[in-house]
């Protein structure tokens, strides 16, 4: 027990020495840092030239506020009095030369200002759409399903002579599928980057004839035509068609639609009736020379041919005509003396033709034939049925060399140039290749309807939405006369 607090006590001794030497290093140490840290604030006190400097820069910063402060207080007491502001003003004023700046000065400043805040409301306006209408048109070229309807831009006049025209209903033409499918697309890519036009290609609107109501005017019109008149109108290949709820035409394409008829069979007859009178024209054939001749029509129930067989007729012609079975009491309604039926479904084939040669080769000879639709007939055999003076006139508008040929497309936008150039300067409209589409003919067409010499042919009428049955219907051989749209 006696040797266990004997330990007890050596490690308690051991344990103060070495506190007691810890707190002597300790303190030790705080008088050494202190001793440095004495010296330090001495030697910065002592050294002249570093308080020299602060004090230096403490005077020059103190100096600058004083002079700032008082060219304040000058500023102030110069605005307080204006007197010598207006002083140098009357000097300045002086000076003629002076005061031509000044106000060329003030002048651009104002329109400085006015046109920045015109620019900046113009700017800071809601953009407002584009107001659109319903229209049948080609969405894109060379595909299946590619004419359907759709919203385009409401057009515009272009010209002072312009009529807008309310649509009622539009014929769905052939053609409107060949135009689907390219016909005539680098032609109007020449018009219209001769033109420096900015409308689009696609969607191109189609429908070659339309009937309608005037909504609007130009100032320049010379015709009699007023707001609220029942017209029809036809359009040509080369520009945008007339499936549209709205349209602008020219007025020397517009007439005034047959008050005997409504707008469904008036949309059936411009078109189709122009290019009719203009193969009648181009043959010789009018109320006087057509007595006694023989013609034949081939597809006499297409639009165009149901046209001709009529005004041939009753101009005292004989008339044989081929047409599908369903159309045979049709044709033979419109006056047809011969009729040649042919039972085919979409297209002639080898030995319908055969059918048809040996049916003509039966019968005396013509002396007018008139192809209405496309054919894969063997034309020069046909030449045979003819008279030794006889001819053959196509209605169907021929294929166009800028479809196919780049050369053709070289020499073709020279002419398109040179033609433009002329319509500008001699201030009139251009006119291409194709039927003459113009007021006297329609008025023409107009009285023939009028007074009971023209029937219109029309086999179906169908709604905008229904536009993709309507366009197969008149491409099939079983169509008879016209297929309609009505927008009513």
């Amino acid at each position: 027990m006696d040797e266990l607090l004997l330990r007890t006590e050596n490690a308690l001794e051991t344990i103060q020495v070495r506190l007691r030497m810890s707190t002597e290093n300790l303190q030790r140490a705080i008088l050494d840092y202190s001793e440095d840290g004495r010296q330090a604030v001495s030697n910065f006190v002592n050294n002249n030239s570093t308080i020299d400097a602060v004090k230096g820069a403490s005077e020059t910063a103190y100096r600058a506020l004083i002079r700032s402060l008082q060219k304040l207080k000058e500023i102030a007491v110069q605005l307080s009095n204006p007197e010598p502001i207006f002083e140098q003003l009357r000097i300045l004023l002086r000076d003629e030369i002076c005061q031509n700046n000044i106000f060329y000065v003030c002048v651009g400043l104002g329109f400085g200002v006015a046109g920045g805040f015109v620019i900046g409301m113009w700017y800071a306006k809601p953009k407002l759409a584009a107001p659109v209408m319903k229209s049948i048109a080609c969405i894109y070229f060379n595909e299946p399903d590619n004419l359907t309807l759709c919203h385009t831009s409401i057009p515009t006049f272009i010209e002072s002579t312009d009529i807008l025209i309310r649509v009622r209903a539009v014929s769905i033409q052939r053609l409107d599928l060949r135009i689907s499918n390219g016909y005539g697309r680098n032609f109007r890519r020449m018009i219209q980057s001769y033109n420096n036009t900015d409308k689009t290609e696609l969607p191109l609107v189609i429908g070659r004839a339309c009937a309608g109501v005037v909504e609007g005017v130009g100032r320049g019109i010379k015709s009699s035509l007023e707001i609220g008149d029942e017209v029809w109108l036809a359009s040509p290949w080369y520009e945008s068609g007339l499936a549209s709820e709205i349209v602008v035409a020219p007025e020397s394409r517009v007439g005034r639609k047959p008050f005997m008829i409504a707008y469904e069979a008036a949309a059936s007859l411009p078109y189709s009736g122009c290019v009719a009178l203009h193969a009648l024209e181009a043959s010789g054939m009018n109320e006087i020379s057509s007595a006694g001749k023989r013609i034949f029509i081939q597809n006499a129930c297409s639009p165009v041919g149901c046209v001709i067989t009529q005004l041939t007729r009753k101009w005292g012609a004989y008339v044989t005509a081929s047409c599908h079975v369903r159309s045979m009491p049709v044709i033979r309604a419109l006056g047809a003396d011969d009729v040649i039926s042919i039972d085919y479904d979409d297209e002639a084939t080898p030995a319908e033709q055969h059918i048809l040669f040996k049916e003509l080769s039966i019968r005396k000879e013509y002396d007018l034939i008139y192809f209405t639709t496309e054919t894969d007939y063997d034309k020069e055999f046909i030449r045979s049925f003819l008279t030794p003076d006889g001819l053959i006139i196509d209605t169907v508008e021929p294929n166009l060399k800028t479809d196919r040929s780049i050369l053709s497309q070289f020499f073709y936008s020279i002419y398109v140039k040179l033609k433009l150039i002329s319509a500008k300067l001699t201030n009139t409209r251009p006119t291409w290749d194709g039927p003459h589409l113009c007021h006297l003919a329609l008025d023409r067409l107009a009285n023939y309807v009028n007074e009971g010499v023209l029937q219109t042919v029309v086999d179906q009428v169908h709604p905008p939405q229904d536009a993709e049955n309507a366009i197969e219907h008149v491409s099939s051989q079983r169509s008879i006369g016209s297929s309609i749209v009505s927008f009513r």
